[in-house]
């Protein structure tokens, strides 16, 4: 179960700006198979890269590569 927890300010590391978003606690469903399906197999092409050109995660700005 996923429920809305509150609205925080984020800053943007690429802009330097705060922007908003919202704080969950649980995930449901579709969060799930957004992350399966979109977010995963988008990490790993992103981490194949950095190590084939001898970067880091935090280089390519994936600083979050260690969260399972």
């Amino acid at each position: 179960m996923k429920e809305l927890l509150e609205k925080v300010f984020l800053r943007n590391r690429t802009t330097g700006k705060f922007e908003t978003a919202e704080l969950f606690h649980g995930i449901d469903e579709t969060n799930l198979s957004h992350i399966e399906g979109r977010w995963r197999p988008l990490f790993e092409l992103r981490r194949a890269e950095a190590i084939a050109s001898g970067q880091t995660m935090s280089d390519i700005n994936a600083e979050d590569g260690h969260w399972d």
